[in-house]
């Protein structure tokens, strides 16, 4: 553990995952809900013989007027904290999450995004995944696939290279 403050990210960390905690229960009791998944993966046939996997974080059920609805919910973690406009419409792995959803279940859901980190937790609601979304995921996974197939990437030498697990097979050198 680090003795010096000013550079203690353990302790940073630490007080962040607490308050990211208790932020996260504050929001969640407002809703009368029922846990369908926690932390669930799936694997489902995209086209061909080419499957994606994913997990969906959270799918519940909550008690709304007139009727139930089901949400699946994601969490902004660290990793993955960035604008949640940006993650409305481009996210690709919100755009899986919703069609390995469609493919499993067929009802009608919505997506839900917390986050739990800043000061007040805050709860995003995204609009539910169209066909043309899910011909957007499509032809990007045919598009990563022809690039591995053809040994095409897209090479950005950093100061990470000296770690990276593609040193030996890198042209950059």
């Amino acid at each position: 553990m680090p003795t010096n403050p000013k550079f203690d990210t353990y302790n940073l960390r630490r007080r962040s995952g607490i308050y990211s905690i208790t932020n996260f229960y504050y929001l969640m009791k407002q809703d009368i809900q029922f846990p369908i998944a926690v932390n669930k993966n799936y694997t489902v046939n995209l086209y061909d013989n080419v499957f994606i996997t994913g997990s969906w974080d959270y799918i519940r059920e909550i008690n709304a007027k007139p009727k139930n609805k089901i949400q699946i919910v994601k969490f902004l973690k660290e990793e993955n904290r960035r604008c949640a406009i940006i993650q409305d419409r481009n996210d690709l792995d919100i755009i899986a999450m919703c069609y390995a959803f469609d493919k499993y279940f067929g009802v009608d859901y919505e997506v839900v995004l917390f986050d739990t980190h800043c000061k007040a937790a805050r709860q995003y609601s995204i609009i539910p995944r169209t066909q043309k979304d899910y011909d957007l995921l499509i032809s990007s996974v045919k598009s990563y696939i022809y690039c591995i197939d053809n040994n095409i990437s897209l090479m950005s030498p950093s100061q990470i290279c000296g770690i990276c697990e593609y040193k030996n097979k890198c042209f950059i050198k």
